[in-house]
Protein backbone atom coordinates (compact mmCIF):
# COMPACT_ATOMS: atom_id res chain seq x y z
CA UNK A 1 0.00 0.00 0.00
CA UNK A 2 1.24 3.19 -1.08
CA UNK A 3 1.76 5.91 1.51
CA UNK A 4 0.24 9.27 0.45
CA UNK A 5 2.74 12.17 1.02
CA UNK A 6 1.17 15.60 1.58
CA UNK A 7 2.25 18.39 -0.58
CA UNK A 8 1.27 21.73 1.54
CA UNK A 9 1.06 22.49 5.11
CA UNK A 10 -2.07 21.40 6.82
CA UNK A 11 -2.39 24.63 8.76
CA UNK A 12 -1.25 27.42 6.06
CA UNK A 13 -1.38 24.81 3.03
CA UNK A 14 2.27 26.82 1.96
CA UNK A 15 4.10 24.27 -0.60
CA UNK A 16 6.10 21.35 1.78
CA UNK A 17 9.77 20.11 0.91
CA UNK A 18 10.50 16.48 1.27
CA UNK A 19 11.35 17.10 5.10
CA UNK A 20 8.50 19.04 6.34
CA UNK A 21 5.83 16.43 3.98
CA UNK A 22 6.74 14.12 7.01
CA UNK A 23 4.88 15.71 9.57
CA UNK A 24 2.87 17.29 7.26
CA UNK A 25 3.31 21.07 8.95
CA UNK A 26 5.50 23.76 7.31
CA UNK A 27 8.14 24.80 9.86
CA UNK A 28 6.33 27.83 11.10
CA UNK A 29 6.52 28.43 14.96
CA UNK A 30 2.87 29.57 14.52
CA UNK A 31 1.83 26.70 12.13
CA UNK A 32 3.73 24.42 14.85
CA UNK A 33 1.98 25.96 17.63
CA UNK A 34 -1.79 25.46 15.32
CA UNK A 35 -1.09 22.29 14.73
CA UNK A 36 -0.82 21.08 18.61
CA UNK A 37 -4.53 20.05 18.57
CA UNK A 38 -4.37 18.06 15.47
CA UNK A 39 -1.26 16.01 17.44
CA UNK A 40 -2.94 15.34 20.79
CA UNK A 41 -5.76 14.17 18.75
CA UNK A 42 -3.76 11.83 16.35
CA UNK A 43 -2.43 10.77 20.42
CA UNK A 44 -5.91 9.94 21.36
CA UNK A 45 -6.96 8.06 18.52
CA UNK A 46 -3.90 5.93 18.62
CA UNK A 47 -4.48 5.71 22.81
CA UNK A 48 -8.63 4.48 22.45
CA UNK A 49 -7.20 1.86 19.60
CA UNK A 50 -4.35 0.57 21.55
CA UNK A 51 -7.30 -0.08 24.34
CA UNK A 52 -9.42 -1.33 21.82
CA UNK A 53 -7.04 -4.14 20.46
CA UNK A 54 -5.93 -4.99 23.69
CA UNK A 55 -9.02 -5.65 25.64
CA UNK A 56 -10.06 -7.47 22.58
CA UNK A 57 -7.69 -10.61 24.03
CA UNK A 58 -9.08 -10.64 27.58
CA UNK A 59 -12.63 -10.17 26.66
CA UNK A 60 -13.50 -11.40 23.18
CA UNK A 61 -16.83 -10.36 21.92
CA UNK A 62 -18.06 -9.08 25.40
CA UNK A 63 -17.67 -5.86 24.67
CA UNK A 64 -18.73 -2.53 23.01
CA UNK A 65 -16.94 -0.58 21.21
CA UNK A 66 -16.66 1.87 23.68
CA UNK A 67 -13.54 2.95 25.48
CA UNK A 68 -11.78 5.29 27.87
CA UNK A 69 -8.56 6.01 29.92
CA UNK A 70 -7.43 8.07 32.68
CA UNK A 71 -3.92 8.35 33.77
CA UNK A 72 -1.45 5.32 35.34
CA UNK A 73 0.97 5.69 38.03
CA UNK A 74 3.87 3.21 37.25
CA UNK A 75 6.44 4.63 39.88
CA UNK A 76 7.92 1.63 41.94
CA UNK A 77 7.50 1.38 45.91
CA UNK A 78 10.72 2.10 47.85
CA UNK A 79 11.23 3.09 51.36
CA UNK A 80 10.86 7.00 52.28
CA UNK A 81 13.53 8.93 52.33
CA UNK A 82 14.88 10.00 55.33
CA UNK A 83 15.77 13.50 54.36
CA UNK A 84 11.66 13.31 53.03
CA UNK A 85 10.78 12.18 56.12
CA UNK A 86 12.03 14.26 58.16
CA UNK A 87 10.75 17.44 55.94
CA UNK A 88 7.27 16.43 56.47
CA UNK A 89 7.77 15.66 60.43
CA UNK A 90 8.75 19.58 60.17
CA UNK A 91 6.27 20.42 58.40
CA UNK A 92 3.67 18.74 60.19
CA UNK A 93 5.16 20.27 64.10
CA UNK A 94 5.00 23.83 62.11
CA UNK A 95 1.62 23.84 60.94
CA UNK A 96 0.21 22.08 64.08
CA UNK A 97 2.05 24.90 65.85
CA UNK A 98 0.61 27.84 63.81
CA UNK A 99 -3.10 26.25 63.77
CA UNK A 100 -3.26 26.11 67.70
CA UNK A 101 -1.68 29.37 68.29
CA UNK A 102 -4.37 31.14 65.69
CA UNK A 103 -7.35 29.32 65.82
CA UNK A 104 -9.40 32.46 64.86
CA UNK A 105 -7.09 32.48 61.46
CA UNK A 106 -6.33 36.21 62.80
CA UNK A 107 -2.46 35.90 61.16
CA UNK A 108 -3.98 35.00 58.10
CA UNK A 109 -2.51 31.62 57.92
CA UNK A 110 -3.07 29.53 54.99
CA UNK A 111 -6.54 27.60 54.93
CA UNK A 112 -8.11 24.38 53.62
CA UNK A 113 -8.67 25.61 50.65
CA UNK A 114 -10.52 22.78 47.94
CA UNK A 115 -9.68 21.82 43.97
CA UNK A 116 -11.69 21.67 40.84
CA UNK A 117 -13.21 18.60 40.11
CA UNK A 118 -13.68 19.35 36.25
CA UNK A 119 -17.32 19.34 36.19
CA UNK A 120 -18.32 16.55 38.27
CA UNK A 121 -21.57 17.01 40.52
CA UNK A 122 -21.50 16.31 44.36
CA UNK A 123 -23.35 13.21 43.76
CA UNK A 124 -21.05 12.38 41.03
CA UNK A 125 -18.17 12.46 42.92
CA UNK A 126 -20.15 9.78 45.57
CA UNK A 127 -20.48 7.15 42.97
CA UNK A 128 -18.59 4.15 43.53
CA UNK A 129 -17.38 4.20 39.88
CA UNK A 130 -15.17 7.08 40.16
CA UNK A 131 -13.85 5.64 43.23
CA UNK A 132 -12.93 3.05 41.10
CA UNK A 133 -11.85 4.35 38.08
CA UNK A 134 -9.51 6.62 40.42
CA UNK A 135 -8.07 3.71 42.15
CA UNK A 136 -7.35 1.59 38.65
CA UNK A 137 -4.75 4.92 38.17
CA UNK A 138 -3.08 4.43 41.75
CA UNK A 139 -2.11 7.93 42.09
CA UNK A 140 -0.56 9.73 38.98
CA UNK A 141 -2.06 13.42 40.56
CA UNK A 142 -0.59 12.63 44.35
CA UNK A 143 3.15 13.52 42.82
CA UNK A 144 1.82 16.81 43.05
CA UNK A 145 1.84 16.31 47.17
CA UNK A 146 5.77 16.29 47.35
CA UNK A 147 6.58 16.67 50.73
CA UNK A 148 3.72 18.55 52.37
CA UNK A 149 0.60 16.77 51.02
CA UNK A 150 -1.18 20.04 50.57
CA UNK A 151 -1.44 20.63 54.76
CA UNK A 152 -1.65 23.69 55.89
CA UNK A 153 -2.82 25.27 59.28
CA UNK A 154 -6.44 25.65 57.76
CA UNK A 155 -6.66 21.55 57.68
CA UNK A 156 -5.03 21.05 61.23
CA UNK A 157 -8.53 23.83 62.35
CA UNK A 158 -10.45 21.80 60.83
CA UNK A 159 -9.34 18.42 62.36
CA UNK A 160 -9.19 20.17 65.45
CA UNK A 161 -13.23 21.53 64.94
CA UNK A 162 -13.71 17.88 64.09
CA UNK A 163 -12.03 16.31 66.81
CA UNK A 164 -12.85 18.15 69.88
CA UNK A 165 -12.00 16.16 72.46
CA UNK A 166 -7.82 15.27 71.59
CA UNK A 167 -5.28 17.81 72.41
CA UNK A 168 -2.95 18.89 69.86
CA UNK A 169 -0.53 16.61 70.69
CA UNK A 170 -2.69 13.90 70.10
CA UNK A 171 -3.34 15.27 66.67
CA UNK A 172 0.03 16.05 66.08
CA UNK A 173 0.61 12.58 66.43
CA UNK A 174 -2.24 11.32 63.94
CA UNK A 175 -0.68 12.82 61.91
CA UNK A 176 3.30 11.75 62.01
CA UNK A 177 2.16 8.29 62.84
CA UNK A 178 0.66 7.86 59.66
CA UNK A 179 3.90 8.47 57.99
CA UNK A 180 4.45 4.98 55.73
CA UNK A 181 8.05 3.72 55.88
CA UNK A 182 7.70 2.89 52.02
CA UNK A 183 5.94 4.93 49.55
CA UNK A 184 5.71 5.20 45.80
CA UNK A 185 9.17 6.56 44.31
CA UNK A 186 8.97 10.45 44.11
CA UNK A 187 5.17 10.77 44.97
CA UNK A 188 3.33 12.55 47.90
CA UNK A 189 5.00 11.31 51.35
CA UNK A 190 1.67 9.64 52.30
CA UNK A 191 1.73 8.03 49.09
CA UNK A 192 1.95 4.14 50.22
CA UNK A 193 1.02 1.03 48.13
CA UNK A 194 -2.59 0.69 49.63
CA UNK A 195 -3.19 4.56 48.66
CA UNK A 196 -2.97 7.20 50.95
CA UNK A 197 -1.84 6.64 54.09
CA UNK A 198 -3.62 9.17 55.77
CA UNK A 199 -7.42 8.75 56.74
CA UNK A 200 -9.58 10.83 54.86
CA UNK A 201 -10.46 12.58 57.65
CA UNK A 202 -7.23 14.40 57.72
CA UNK A 203 -6.08 14.78 54.61
CA UNK A 204 -6.59 18.51 52.86
CA UNK A 205 -9.75 19.19 50.64
CA UNK A 206 -7.17 19.61 47.69
CA UNK A 207 -6.56 15.39 48.33
CA UNK A 208 -10.13 15.15 49.01
CA UNK A 209 -12.00 17.10 46.15
CA UNK A 210 -9.44 17.20 43.34
CA UNK A 211 -10.92 14.86 40.16
CA UNK A 212 -8.60 15.22 37.37
CA UNK A 213 -9.72 15.70 33.65
CA UNK A 214 -9.69 12.58 32.28
CA UNK A 215 -11.72 10.89 35.48
CA UNK A 216 -14.41 13.30 35.03
CA UNK A 217 -14.49 12.86 31.20
CA UNK A 218 -14.58 9.25 32.16
CA UNK A 219 -16.82 8.97 34.90
CA UNK A 220 -19.71 10.98 32.42
CA UNK A 221 -18.79 8.77 29.66
CA UNK A 222 -19.81 5.83 31.54
CA UNK A 223 -22.40 7.16 33.95
CA UNK A 224 -25.98 5.60 32.46
CA UNK A 225 -24.14 3.68 30.33
CA UNK A 226 -26.22 0.94 29.46
CA UNK A 227 -23.45 -1.70 27.50
CA UNK A 228 -20.45 -2.49 28.61
CA UNK A 229 -17.39 -0.01 28.65
CA UNK A 230 -13.52 -0.46 29.27
CA UNK A 231 -11.21 1.58 30.68
CA UNK A 232 -7.75 1.57 30.61
CA UNK A 233 -5.01 3.43 33.30
CA UNK A 234 -2.16 4.78 30.69
CA UNK A 235 0.85 5.78 30.44
CA UNK A 236 2.15 7.84 27.67
CA UNK A 237 0.94 5.48 25.44
CA UNK A 238 1.83 2.53 27.27
CA UNK A 239 -1.95 0.70 28.55
CA UNK A 240 -0.35 -0.25 31.96
CA UNK A 241 -4.11 -1.92 33.20
CA UNK A 242 -7.25 -1.98 32.01
CA UNK A 243 -11.04 -2.27 33.53
CA UNK A 244 -14.67 -3.67 32.42
CA UNK A 245 -17.17 -0.94 33.32
CA UNK A 246 -20.31 -2.57 33.08
CA UNK A 247 -23.37 -0.21 33.90
CA UNK A 248 -21.82 1.37 37.31
CA UNK A 249 -19.88 -1.44 38.74
CA UNK A 250 -16.24 -2.19 37.88
CA UNK A 251 -16.65 -5.96 37.42
CA UNK A 252 -12.39 -6.84 36.86
CA UNK A 253 -9.40 -5.25 36.45
CA UNK A 254 -6.69 -6.93 33.97
CA UNK A 255 -2.72 -5.96 34.60
CA UNK A 256 -1.18 -5.62 31.19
Amino acid sequence: MSVIVPKQCRVCKTELNRHEAIRGICMSPDCRRSDIPFQLAKREQSILADITQLSSSFWSGQLSHKVAYVPANTQPIEALPEQRQKAICKHIVEIVHLASSDKENQLDTPVDRTATRNGISESQARLPLLGSLCSLCEGYCCSLGGDTAFLVPGVIRRVMELQPDLTIEQIENQYLSSIPEQHYRGSCVFHAASGCALPRELRSRVCNDFICEKLANTVVKCEGFESQYVVAAVDGQRVERLAKVDGMEVHSVKIV
